[in-house]
């Protein structure tokens, strides 16, 4: 749903938003735009700054077990970003 909703609001492609899954991070504004669209539906950023302790317990809902852990400690790492 968040895909679906953030690529028609952002006009992000579909296949650089696929690329986003296997770590392949164009600079496109609209893939950007979308990136934060989601985030923001995750509760994971609120007006541009991350929202840790959110983005780990939706990461532990929402993404594939072996892509977790990496995910939650990259989210802990920007726990003091823009303090």
């Amino acid at each position: 749903m968040m895909r679906t909703v953030c690529i028609g609001k952002h006009k992000a492609s579909e296949d650089l938003v696929d690329g986003l899954g296997r770590g392949e991070f164009v600079e496109q504004q609209e893939l950007k735009c979308y990136a934060n669209c989601v985030l923001e539906m995750m509760q994971a950023m609120k007006k541009g700054k991350v929202v840790a302790d959110s983005a780990i317990k939706q990461i532990e809902l929402l993404i594939p077990p072996e892509i977790a852990g990496p995910t939650m400690k990259a989210f802990d790492g920007c726990r003091d970003s823009g303090k």
